[in-house]
């Protein structure tokens, strides 16, 4: 679960931001990279749309700390895909040749219950300089139910150096090709009748961003996708077919009860039940299988059976309860995560999660089956803003899944803050939107309640410590829609929060934000940066029996991105101020980081968060 978000801690941040870095570059320069990779891929793609490849993979080890990485390799292997490992050995520095032995290779078994398979194995006698030699076969078959090739080459952000990469296509049937942040890295060629391709580096490529964490929330990665097909209604008419087919062969008994029990239901309370029925009845198995049914579902009736089911199949059973119910219900097929760019061909690769599109009186919903939670105006973080695939009865239709606005994903909260000895003690009521009351649910669920309410506690706030808290809370509820209450009472350490007998409290979030924005200014940004989903968070301070020693802070910041207000309020006996921030967008273009827009908000929020550091003394009696 991301942290969960408040004006005192980290509410509009990225982890990526935080991270400290002494060059002025975007990149890590070239000299840190732990080892060179060469690789060659000769390919042919048949009439069935079957794609054989075979390649060589060189590595050579630049630093001891690629031997970890560098030294162990996993081949996997699904229902679609096939690796062989054909040959593997090690080049010592001395020329020496040493095979990778058979007692180091870890054959795939019997598949797993996804259809999955792996390969692993560690090469001997590592050292500096040493270069592993690994060559292998591949075979794609093409996706179930789906008209098309689709393949994918892209460059990721890692510390390794590709020396050189060319990927040569042979076709039976002509191919197309796109590509995206590739200009000035990779020569594409293609022949007249598109049957023959060849891809290769221009020159040897090293880019890992300094200002780089797990989350990944960059975007300039070079991208190269072939495909046989550019329209998704074609590609993906047979699949939509097979979808409709599932759906409307017919509830199972139980199912088809409660669906007809809904149908007596105002409309605007169908949709809430069905997903209380299937919450309550099939667990979510969470594979994405292909290997029986490629992107379509099982059937309804298995589903039952069996008691749990994937996504496709969830969606599958959720659309059948809700047109039985009498609401207009379509699978989805999207892709899930952070960038929202769509896929250059949409294809098989383009898709990585199926919800659910239902018209309801309130508007259009974009339901997540496998989700333990449903907010009815506001769609997970995970899907929105982004090219869908509706499989209707008409066929494979394009849709576009909204960004929320930020005042749909508005939380609030009231701090009261009272001196007692050297601590604080704080009595707090929070009414959290609904994507923050979907991450407390997730998190609850994985961590349990107690480590739950403690996390909620601990991001609220800057330089104070929590000495103890009580929570009280009602169960996280299967529909949300927001303004969902939390108050805690519990007691703060301010650790250095003392000038003589006045208090220091620090309400600022100046090493949150401001200070990582500066960063990827002063370094360059390494590409489009995610900010998060759209939010607004107001939150309003009270001090009691105190005042400041000089008066509160009014004042804003805003640009196309972010806002930020603060504004003193009257309190009789105290002081108090209300915060108001606003992550207006998901996304800030690389342009974006250093243009004068942002520049000028850096400026004044600067100005801001000196006024949020407060010394209180005493209120006068």
């Amino acid at each position: 679960m991301k942290t969960l978000p408040s004006p005192l801690s980290r509410l509009l941040l990225p982890a990526i931001l935080l991270a400290g870095v002494a060059d002025a570059s975007p990149w890590v320069p070239e000299s840190e990279a732990l080892a060179d990779v060469s690789e060659q891929r000769e390919c042919t793609l048949d009439t069935a749309l079957v794609l054989r490849c075979k390649g060589v993979r060189r590595t050579v080890l630049l630093k001891d700390e690629a031997k970890q990485d560098a030294g162990n390799v996993i081949l996997r292997s699904d229902s679609r895909l096939t690796q062989t490992l054909k040959k593997a050995w090690v080049e010592t520095p001395g020329g020496e040749t040493i095979p990778v032995p058979e007692s180091q290779i870890a054959q795939p078994g019997k598949a797993s219950f996804e259809g999955k398979r792996r390969l692993s194995l560690a090469f001997p006698s590592l050292e500096t300089g040493s270069r592993t030699v690994l060559e292998t076969e591949t075979v794609l078959v093409p996706a179930p139910h789906v008209a098309q090739f689709h393949y994918t080459l892209h460059y990721p952000a890692t510390m390794n150096r590709i020396r050189s990469s060319v990927f040569h296509l042979r076709s039976a049937v002509p191919v197309m090709v796109k590509s995206r942040d590739a200009d000035g890295i990779v020569d594409i060629e293609r022949s007249a009748d598109g049957r023959e391709l060849t891809i290769r580096l221009r020159q040897p490529y090293f880019r890992y961003p300094a200002l780089m964490e797990a989350a990944t929330p960059w975007r300039a990665t070079p991208r190269i996708e072939i495909a046989t097909e550019d329209d998704p209604a074609r590609t993906f008419a047979a699949l939509a077919s097979i979808w409709q087919e599932r759906i409307d062969a017919g509830l199972p008994a139980r199912a088809r009860a409660e669906a007809e029990r809904l149908a007596a239901l105002p409309a605007g309370e169908r949709l809430a039940g069905a997903l209380r029925y299937l919450r309550n009845n099939y667990r979510y198995l969470g594979d994405w299988r292909l290997a029986e049914h490629g992107y379509a579902p099982e059937p309804l009736a298995q589903i039952e059976g069996q008691g749990y089911g994937d996504c496709k199949d969830l969606s599958a059973m959720l659309t059948g309860i809700l047109r039985r119910a009498g609401l207009n219900a379509d699978p989805v097929l999207v892709q899930m995560g952070s960038d929202n760019r769509p896929s250059l061909f949409i294809g098989a690769g383009s898709f990585n999660h199926a919800i659910v599109r239902v018209e309801e009186p309130g508007g259009v919903r974009w339901v997540d089956a496998t989700s333990r939670r449903f907010s009815p105006d506001v769609p997970h973080w995970g899907i929105q803003n982004r090219f869908a695939l509706a499989l209707t009865a008409d066929g494979a239709r394009p849709a576009t899944i909204p960004m929320v606005k930020p005042e749909q994903a508005h939380s609030r909260a009231v701090y009261d803050f009272y001196p007692e000895g050297r601590l604080w003690r704080v009595s707090a009521q929070l009414w959290m939107a609904a994507p923050q009351v979907e991450q407390l649910g997730e998190l609850e669920e994985k961590m349990g309640r107690l480590q739950a309410d403690k996390q909620l506690v601990d991001t609220q706030f800057v330089d104070l410590d929590v000495v103890s808290f009580v929570v009280k809370r009602d169960k996280v509820p299967v529909v949300n829609r927001g303004a969902y209450p939390v108050s805690f009472t519990g007691t703060l350490d301010p650790q250095a929060g003392f000038v003589g007998n006045d208090r220091y409290f620090n309400a600022s979030m100046q090493s949150a934000l401001v200070r990582g924005l500066k960063r990827v200014r002063r370094q360059g940004p390494a590409g489009d940066g995610y900010l998060g989903v759209p939010a607004t968070q107001t939150s309003v301070l009270r001090w009691h029996g105190l005042r400041p020693r000089q008066p509160l802070l009014r004042c804003s910041a805003d640009s196309p991105w972010l806002s930020f207000q603060a504004s003193p309020l009257e309190l009789a006996g105290g002081s108090a101020l209300k915060i108001i921030v606003t992550r207006k967008t998901d996304w800030v273009p690389a342009s974006g980081y250093q243009s004068a827009q942002m520049g000028r908000w850096l400026d004044q929020v600067d100005r801001c968060m000196d006024g949020l550091r407060v010394l209180f003394g005493r209120a006068p009696s």
